[in-house]
């Protein structure tokens, strides 16, 4: 079993994804050793059954545009074996452009996955392909002009055509929870 190291993220984040529902998902910035990285979180609906997390995960994106051309963003994590989990983001959002622009230029990610037992966390080299589609995405994520309507709307047609579990999208409004230069509402999670 590994261990993590000690990862920084803020507190009032914490605090509203712990409080949240299930079925939740969210972006995010933490610092590993100092170093910024981009996350990704999800609350799942029902407790996930250990033998399945041992196998990994797969991290997916995609955009989908309306006859507009504005797009909306969809990121997924596929338990192997079990599930898929998805949420949608609205890119006209400068939260989920300033997390997916740090994951594009670290190469780094982590994918937290919180549940009854805790927290499983996951880091991810995003190379080759992966890394090639996030970059050509970002082209098209910061030109987005995506309306708060438009996005509700897309979002709702495009999950009632995928399988998977939706979950929804929190803490995407607020730019305090990805704020770390603020000691007083830093949260050190230490593991073990």
């Amino acid at each position: 079993m590994k261990f993590l190291p000690p990862l920084t993220f803020n507190s009032f984040f914490i605090k509203e994804f712990i409080e949240a529902d299930n079925s939740s998902a969210a972006i995010g910035i933490l610092e590993e050793y100092g170093k910024k990285i981009g996350f990704l979180a999800i609350k799942p609906d029902k407790l996930i059954p250990g033998e399945f997390t041992q196998g990994g995960i797969n991290f997916g994106h995609q955009l989908f545009a309306n006859d507009k051309g504005n797009p909306i963003l969809r990121l997924s994590i596929e338990i192997y074996n079990y599930q898929q989990y998805h949420f949608f983001l609205n890119p006209n959002n400068d939260i989920v452009k300033k997390v997916l622009h740090l994951i594009k230029d670290t190469g780094d990610m982590f994918h937290f996955i919180f549940n009854e037992t805790g927290l499983l966390a996951f880091k991810d080299k995003m190379e080759g392909e992966s890394k090639y589609l996030l970059a050509s995405n970002l082209k098209i994520i910061d030109k987005a002009k995506t309306t708060n309507d438009e996005f509700i709307k897309m979002r709702n047609s495009a999950a009632e055509q995928l399988e998977g579990v939706h979950l929804n999208w929190l803490c995407g409004d607020n730019k305090k929870f990805i704020d770390l230069s603020d000691k007083k509402y830093r949260y050190e999670l230490q593991s073990g």
